[in-house]
């Protein structure tokens, strides 16, 4: 616990925890949240229309699937609208590597 005398309050940190932390000022006891640890907020992820390598194809029997236009692979489209294995295919895929070089 430290006492901060320009803001005139103790303050209590617990390292390495996301508990609550006790902040005491003056006669006032207010809890805060210790956000030291936490993960950053990720950027905004692209949206599958972002992505111009891939297209969406419906298939005969009516599934909807992601093809990628370099090397015509179908990989499955997901209802929560991910897009990281799609990514990840993307830079495994050779026809796309030697798209960019040239």
């Amino acid at each position: 616990m430290s006492y901060n005398s320009e803001q005139g309050h103790y303050s209590c940190s617990c390292t390495g925890s996301s508990s609550p932390m006790t902040i005491i000022e003056g006669n006032e006891i207010s809890y805060a949240r210790d956000t030291t640890h936490e993960r950053p907020t990720p950027k905004e992820a692209e949206s599958l229309d972002d992505i111009e390598e891939l297209t969406v194809v419906k298939l005969v029997d009516g599934t909807k699937k992601v093809q990628c236009n370099h090397c015509k692979i179908k990989l499955s489209k997901n209802k929560d609208g991910t897009t990281t294995h799609y990514k990840r295919h993307l830079d495994g895929c050779v026809k796309h590597r030697l798209s960019l070089k040239g």
